[in-house]
């Protein structure tokens, strides 16, 4: 299980805008886990699924960045940097 605590908006260029992504995750008798963040925009209807094992939609993908952890459970935190025009708060 994987959950977002706080998300800030920490820096903004002309061009970029930086944010801090607070999370946490649980997991059962597994110490060694990574998150992975894949920021899309929002999916166009006439997209089409590729197959259960490919990630959906990889044409909307803007970002993706992952973190590693050697515990079951913990908390994280992540920075990324996005285009200025695209906002959080769409996805």
């Amino acid at each position: 299980m994987i959950w977002f605590e706080e998300i800030h908006k920490n820096q903004e260029s002309d061009s970029r805008v930086e944010y801090t992504i607070n999370f946490g995750f649980k997991t059962k008798n597994n110490p060694n886990n990574c998150v992975i963040f894949n920021l899309k925009q929002r999916k166009n209807s006439s997209y089409q699924s590729l197959g259960p094992k490919r990630i959906s939609s990889p044409e909307t993908l803007i970002l993706n960045q992952s973190a590693c952890f050697d515990v079951s459970e913990s908390k994280g935190t992540i920075t990324i940097e996005i285009p200025k025009q695209t906002l959080l708060s769409e996805f």
